[in-house]
């Protein structure tokens, strides 16, 4: 298998000698070797290998094909103030507040 990498100390991309690929932690592919100038441990990180990623596919269609038709994010709650509505300038409401009695 030849993979190409950016060695961080010959800084160019060069071909990965003894390549061999690995899933970190989060599950991402990932192919490690060591640059054949330097011998510096390179990294590069690998496409997903699907079904759904064809030449020519754009990442949106991959991911909607993975994830069964449903390429969205969740819309975000609107933020509001800890009274409950919205603070206005005459309020006496403010996001510090003030201690009275002290």
């Amino acid at each position: 298998m030849t993979i190409e990498a950016y060695c961080l100390k010959c800084k160019t991309t060069r071909t990965i000698t003894a390549a061999e690929e690995h899933v970190n932690a989060r599950g991402t592919r990932m192919a490690q070797g060591l640059c054949p100038v330097c011998g510096t441990k390179v990294t590069t990180f690998l496409p997903k290998a699907d079904a759904a990623t064809k030449a020519g596919a754009t990442p949106a269609e991959s991911t909607r094909a993975a994830t069964g038709g449903t390429a969205s994010k969740p819309v975000p709650k609107a933020k509001t103030s800890r009274a409950g509505g919205a603070a206005t300038a005459g309020s006496g409401s403010t996001k510090r507040g003030s201690i009275k009695g002290v």
